[in-house]
Parts: C-alpha cells; structure tokens; sequence
C-alpha cells in the first residue's frame, strides 16, 4: 500500500482499485480492536518526518482494501468513510486501518512534554521510521478554574483607580489566596508520573 500526499496539504491519500481516497484518521489495531489513533489523516512523529518530507509518497507493507464496517480479524488494512463528516477539499475521507503487526507497532511510551509541564506525550512507535502517533494527555484540569478566577480578578484591578483602599486590599487578599490554591495545585501537577498517566489515558480509550 502506498501513501501518498498532494501539494502543499497534510492529509496523506491511497489509491484503492485505482481511486484516491483521502486519509481523515488512521488506526492500528489488533484483534482486540483499536489499539490508538492518530486524529488525522497523517503521522506525527516529529518535525524530520512530517509530510513535507513523504511528497515521495509512503509504502507499507500491506495492501488496502475499502470496507463498510471495522473488521479487526483482517490481517491487511482496509479504509472505511468517516461518517457524517463534510465534503473537504478534495471530496469525503475516509478512516484507514493499519494492523499493528504489519509495521511492528511498540508499546506506548510516556514522558512529560520538555517545554510545556501542563501535557504528557504518549508515543506509539514501529519500525518504519515517522510511522507511529503522539497523543497529547494533559494533566492540568484543576488549574483551569483557578487561572480564570486569576484572570476575573485582573481584570477588576485593572480598574483600580477607581476603587477606595479597602477595596484595593481586598483584591490583594483575594489574589493572595489564589496563588496559594494555583501553587498547591501545580505542584500536585508536576508530582504526577508517567505510569499514572498511561493508566488514565487507557481507562480514557
């Protein structure tokens, strides 16, 4: 099967008894199902194997087949239409299934992302290099209600001016009491581990 792309588009295309078809999702499985997915119609495993380095196209192993409906005893990939999705550029895509076997998928790997505390990066990859998916699994929902209170209160001190000092003080109080609900909360963030993130991403799937 070959993987194709067109100019100056992401999206990855294959021919199946001579038709394109494009890619809006692909998913590895095994006989037990799904196994991850990538949420779009190409890899993403880092800058040097993005698409703008596949306009030579991709082969896999395996050839590809359309079907109605998910079979996961398939030894083979197969695509089937998204459904309800809308016309795009170049017509309806379609969900290309890839059995894990045939690209030597590994098990997932977890670590924090290096520049950003607040996401882990959950890894899938195989042996044919760029092939693969990173999933983002983010860890900061309970500093979400804080950060908008922080920013309510902001904007009521940017109207300061106009306030009596009680109220200045009050405003200070409050963003005292905010720092110290964000600090607890953040270092609670930072003392998650890469195991307990995997666990939640599978009870998640």
């Amino acid at each position: 099967m070959k993987l194709f792309t067109s100019s100056c588009y992401n999206p990855f295309f294959t021919d199946v008894n001579g038709k394109p078809y494009e890619i809006g999702n692909i998913l590895f499985f095994d006989r037990s199902g799904v196994i991850c997915e990538t949420g779009r119609g190409w890899f993403s495993m880092g800058a040097s194997t993005n698409n703008e380095f596949r306009r030579g196209g991709l082969e896999l192993p395996t050839v590809c087949t359309l079907k109605r409906k998910a079979d996961f005893s398939l030894d083979s990939a197969f695509i089937i239409k998204i459904a309800d999705n809308d016309d795009h550029i170049f017509g309806v895509r379609y969900a290309l299934y890839i059995p894990a076997a045939v690209v030597g998928l590994q098990a997932p790997t977890v670590s924090r992302c290096k520049w950003e505390a607040r996401h882990f990066e959950i890894t899938y990859k195989s042996n044919i290099e760029g092939v693969g998916v990173v999933r983002w699994h983010f860890v900061d929902k309970a500093l979400a209600p804080i950060q908008e209170k922080i920013t309510k209160l902001g904007e009521n001190l940017s109207h300061a001016y106009r306030e009596t000092p009680e109220s200045l003080q009050k405003y200070i109080t409050e963003l005292s009491v905010l720092k110290r609900e964000y600090t607890k909360e953040y270092n609670k963030m930072l003392a998650i581990t890469p195991d307990e993130v995997l666990q939640q991403y599978r009870r998640a799937e």
